[in-house]
């Protein structure tokens, strides 16, 4: 502010963006646009905009919270300062007859008629909470922040005194909901002795009243009757449930509600920076918003893609919705698709076995998909369980905005097949999935619990033929259970695939059994093609008490080597298990394992190293089979010793040893490896062993 010689005062008008003068008593604008009445609605300038609401006639009236001004916007034309508001407003409401109630810092609840005419509703301007059951504009309110009206009574959000209150036809002020404390309580009791912190309100077309319970992060419901119930909102702060029962979902400081005619629930999510939707049906989906709020962007696109930072919500009679991004000075239309589904698809889930009385190990998936093939969001489906096999949770969901939708399975006591169908509400098809319930004694395979034998970090979770492979799961065997083949184990001098009662499938291949421990399993895999197969676990196996495990795929490959390890690290640098092939002596370094005499390679050392999962050899041994002589390994072969690819000379053998499944290489340490812990890879046809394993080298 300044004062000229002539004693005229120029002031900076800031949240309206003017210079100011006055002279005589009267002020006028001298520089600046001000906030653009008069002029178009899109170039108006707002300043942290909140409440908004349209009237039949589509008028817009908005809370211009940071210009301390309420404006009325016609749709597609000009806006302008509307009623006599003298302090920052919040909330909006309009009734039927097109009177629009609008609260304020004074603190104060005014109504202001469709010709601008203003009068005061509730509130002394005193802050405080008095005079229930007396003149509303006699009482002492404090922060009202939401407002709405059935035409008759006028409702309040009494924002720091934790209630609602209520302003009937005869201007008298009862309080409705709310006892005045913040944690959230109540439910299914009386409004009036719930614990809220009531933020926004919307009613619907029965009179109920939605209410922002913005610190609780939920969605509240008050009957005509006075009961109050959450409808959105499981407590928690956060993001997530959408597709499912919006009281199972996470909110984040909800700042506004809204209800449309047809009695869907919108939620600005404030804090997720997005705006979600409760359908009829009570399931909730995100329809505006990437959770980005600054800067503004999405105009003209899908609605799911736009940043905004949505505080007030509201809906006109066609469906469509306004929202005011209140960072962004900006108020938001978001225009309604139609959902119109096409065809419905599995995309995973199917085909399940899981134990009885626990939960399958995947979702059921479903897609809607339009005429394009398009995903389509926004779809209800409805998840049904044949002869009551199954609990679904939940029986029914909404598509989110990729046209997927899921359900959770539980399988009920009782073994035995059974179906879980999807109906979408719209489509005349529906799509079947098919599993099976065993007994909760059977055996399980973890997840990636099938690995090669070597125990790598990471694992090798490719299997090959006649390598030697590890399973890990439950339920195996009994617990100290510790079985290991023998030679009085053998089935006409061959490994057993049945042994002890446990059967391993890959396909319909039975694996030789090598060791059995409760949650841990050593098979040979059997000579199986490339690709992929399934394989399953089978206790008490050729018995009618036969128990399998749900299938899991495992890739194949024609070979997968790895080594064995005399020690596994958790970095994956593990020193390969070798022997000084002339003296017998361990290879590794000379404390490698207390107690146990090591010695380091040399130059010119014959070493014996030992793996698995080399692959076919020639001549070939089936799976089970104990080999007798030479069997050398069919595919290419090359092997890299601390970074020097060894000449042919210095690899003597690549095969079978005596026992199933194990291989071993032969070769001469040459006399160009550098000293120290040197790298060992081999590479069988396109495979190649992990980077890892190592071998301990000195130099004399």
């Amino acid at each position: 502010m300044a004062i000229g010689s002539d004693n005229q005062i120029i002031a900076a008008d800031t949240f309206n963006a003017r210079i100011r003068k006055i002279s005589g008593g009267v002020i006028t604008t001298i520089a600046g646009t001000g906030t653009g009445d008069g002029g178009p609605a899109t170039s108006a300038f707002l300043n942290y905009p909140e409440g908004l609401a349209i009237d039949g006639s589509n008028n817009i009236v908005l809370a211009d919270t940071g210009d301390g001004a309420t404006r009325k916007l016609a749709l597609d034309s000009t806006i302008k300062s509307f009623g006599q508001v003298t302090a920052a407003s919040d909330g909006v409401a309009v009734d039927a007859a097109g009177n629009f109630y609008v609260t304020d810092d004074e603190p104060r609840v005014l109504k202001i008629t469709s010709s601008g005419i203003t009068a005061i509703v509730a509130g002394n301007g005193q802050d405080g909470y008095t005079g229930d059951n007396g003149p509303a504009t006699q009482a002492s309110i404090s922060t009202p922040t939401g407002v709405a009206s059935d035409g008759t009574n006028v409702y309040f959000t009494d924002y720091n005194n934790e209630r609602i209150r209520k302003v009937d036809a005869a201007g008298n002020i009862t309080t409705i909901a709310g006892n005045g404390h913040l944690l959230s309580s109540g439910d299914g009791g009386p409004a009036v002795s719930a614990a809220l912190d009531p933020f926004d309100i919307a009613l619907d077309k029965n009179g109920n009243l939605y209410v922002a319970d913005q610190l609780n992060n939920r969605i509240r419901k008050i009957t005509p009757d006075g009961k109050i119930t959450t409808v959105a909102g499981n407590g928690k702060f956060g993001y997530g449930g959408d597709g499912g029962p919006a009281t199972a979902a996470m909110l984040l400081l909800p700042s506004g509600v809204a209800v449309d005619a047809a009695g869907n629930l919108y939620i600005a999510d404030s804090g997720n920076s997005v705006v979600r939707r409760v359908n009829t049906n009570g399931l909730i989906t995100t329809i505006a918003g990437n959770g980005t709020l600054y800067p503004a962007s999405g105009d003209g696109g899908p609605a799911i893609a736009a940043q905004l930072n949505p505080f007030r919500i509201t809906a006109d009679a066609s469906g469509n919705l306004y929202v005011t991004d209140s960072i962004n000075d900006l108020v938001r239309k978001l225009t309604p698709k139609a959902v119109i589904p096409a065809a419905m698809s599995i995309v995973s889930g199917n085909n399940q076995i899981g134990s009885a009385g626990n939960a399958a190990p995947a979702p059921l998936v479903i897609k809607i998909t339009d005429s394009t093939g398009a995903g389509l969001p926004g779809v209800v489906i409805n998840f049904t369980a044949s002869s009551g096999l199954a609990a679904l949770n939940p029986p029914q969901a909404i598509t989110l905005n990729d046209g997927t939708a899921s359900t959770q399975v539980t399988f009920a006591g009782t073994p035995g097949p059974f179906t879980v169908t999807a109906a979408a509400v719209g489509l005349t098809n529906s799509v079947a999935f098919s599993l099976t319930a065993i007994s909760s004694s059977a055996p399980t395979i973890a997840a990636g619990g099938i690995v090669m034998a070597g125990l790598s970090t990471p694992a090798v979770q490719s299997v090959a033929p006649n390598g030697i492979a590890t399973i890990f799961g439950t339920n195996f065997a009994a617990d100290g259970t510790a079985r290991q083949v023998g030679l009085d184990d053998l089935v006409n001098g061959k490994i057993p695939t049945n042994f002890g009662g446990m059967c391993v499938l890959f396909g319909t291949q039975r694996a030789p059994v090598f060791g059995i421990f409760p949650g841990q399993l050593n098979v040979q895999v059997p000579q199986i093609a490339a690709g992929s197969t399934t394989v399953q676990v089978v206790t008490k196996c050729d018995t009618p008490d036969a128990q399998a495990s749900s299938p899991v795929t495992v890739d194949v490959q024609p070979a997968a080597p790895e080594f064995f390890y005399f020690v596994h690290n958790s970095g994956g640098r593990n020193p390969i298990a070798a022997l000084n092939a002339v003296t017998g002596a361990y290879v590794g370094a000379p404390n490698l394992i207390p107690g146990t005499s090591f010695q380091p390679a040399k130059p010119g050392d014959y070493l014996t190293l030992f793996a698995t999962g080399f692959g076919v050899t020639d001549p070939q041994f089936a799976a089970g089979e104990l080999p007798s002589g030479i069997a050398r390994v069919a595919a290419p072969v090359s092997i890299t010793f601390g970074g020097i690819t060894l000449s042919p000379s210095d690899v003597l053998y690549v095969g079978l040893t005596q026992n199933a499944g194990v291989y071993q290489v032969n070769v001469r340490v040459p006399d160009s490896v550098p000293e120290g812990d040197q790298a060992f890879v081999i590479t069988i046809g396109n495979a190649s062993s992990p980077a890892g394993a190592f071998l301990t080298v000195v130099r004399q």
